[in-house]
């Protein structure tokens, strides 16, 4: 996580808006979270918010800057 923040500040992408995302959701479409597509340097990355720390980053379909997402306690870079 440390190594994505780096490339995030030195590429100057933290006031990115983030438009690839995915909800999670189960067989019982019970939601989970969401996990959002970044793409930095020829790489793609994933960043995984729980439920329902997601929700207020997508209210009234808006989409998020990238540092709103990172500033969130709980999200998780997938590999």
């Amino acid at each position: 996580m440390e190594q994505f923040l780096k490339l995030i500040n030195q590429a100057g992408l933290s006031s990115q808006v983030v438009t690839d995302l995915s909800l999670v959701v189960d067989d019982k479409h019970i939601t989970h979270g969401c996990i959002f597509n970044v793409k930095v340097d020829r790489k793609n990355f994933k960043l995984f918010v729980p439920s329902p720390l997601h929700e207020p980053l997508l209210a009234d379909g808006k989409k998020p800057l990238l540092k709103e997402i990172i500033q969130i306690k709980e999200v998780m870079l997938l590999k």
